[in-house]
C-alpha cells in the first residue's frame, strides 16, 4: 500500500506545540528536512520528518527509529546530536542540532581541498566514527554527502559532523539488525569490498 504523503510544512507552522517552522532545507530517501526553531528554549534545529503510512512498523520507519536511537547513544562533537523524536500529522520527526556549512561533497565537486583542511576532516570524521563505535554502532554509509563541514559566517572550517545513521548496525549483542540476510545497505561507490 503507498504510503499517503503529508503536505509540506510552511513557514511560521508549529509542530509539537513548540517547533515553528522557517523554511525547507531538503529532501532526500530517507524524508524531508525542516529549519526551525524550539520556542521554548529558542535552540534552532533541524527536523526530519518521514510519512507514516497505516503500517507503523515499516521497514522505512524501523530504520528511521534506529537511526534516532543510534545518534542518541552518541554524544561527542563529531557526531550530529539528536534532542527528541516524536510522531505527529501522520509524521515522525527526528529532531537535530542545526548545522551551518555544507557537505564534504560539495566543498570537493570540481576542485581539490588544501591538503592540511584534507587531513583535519578526515582526522574530525574518524573521531566521531571512533565515538560511533565505542557505543556499539557501526555508521555502514560514509561518503562525502555524510561528512559536514561546519562553517562559521566567513565559510571558516569550525567542525566536522558525521551525519545520518539510517543504515547503521548496532554491534552484537547490543541491538537488533534491520538488515536481511545477504542484503546490501549503505552506498555502493563507498562500500568496502568484503
Amino acid at each position: 500500500m503507498a504510503i499517503e504523503e503529508p503536505q509540506d510544512l510552511v513557514p511560521g507552522e508549529r509542530i509539537a506545540g513548540r517547533y515553528r517552522i522557517e523554511s525547507l532545507l531538503g529532501r532526500g530517501g530517507m524524508g524531508t528536512v525542516y529549519a526551525a526553531t524550539n520556542d521554548l528554549t529558542t535552540r534552532p534545529v533541524a527536523l526530519k520528518a518521514i510519512p507514516l503510512g497505516p503500517e507503523l512498523h515499516s521497514p522505512m520507519v524501523k530504520r528511521f527509529r534506529a537511526e534516532a536511537r543510534a545518534m542518541g547513544r552518541i554524544s561527542h562533537p563529531n557526531v550530529i546530536e539528536v534532542f527528541d523524536l516524536f510522531q505527529e500529522r501522520k509524521q515522525l520527526f527526528l529532531v537535530m542540532e542545526r548545522l551551518h556549512g555544507r557537505v564534504l561533497a560539495d566543498a570537493i565537486e570540481g576542485r581539490r581541498m588544501p591538503f592540511v583542511d584534507a587531513c583535519r576532516v578526515i582526522w574530525d570524521a574518524l573521531q566521531g566514527i571512533d565515538a560511533a563505535h565505542a557505543k556499539g554502532v557501526v555508521h555502514r554509509d560514509l561518503k562525502p554527502e555524510n561528512i559536514f563541514l561546519c562553517e562559521d559566517d566567513r565559510g571558516v572550517l569550525v567542525r566536522v559532523k558525521v551525519l545520518d545513521f539510517g543504515v547503521a548496525k548496532f554491534a552484537a549483542g547490543v541491538g537488533t539488525t534491520l538488515t536481511a540476510t545477504g542484503a546490501l545497505v549503505g552506498t555502493p561507490y563507498y562500500m568496502s569490498p568484503e
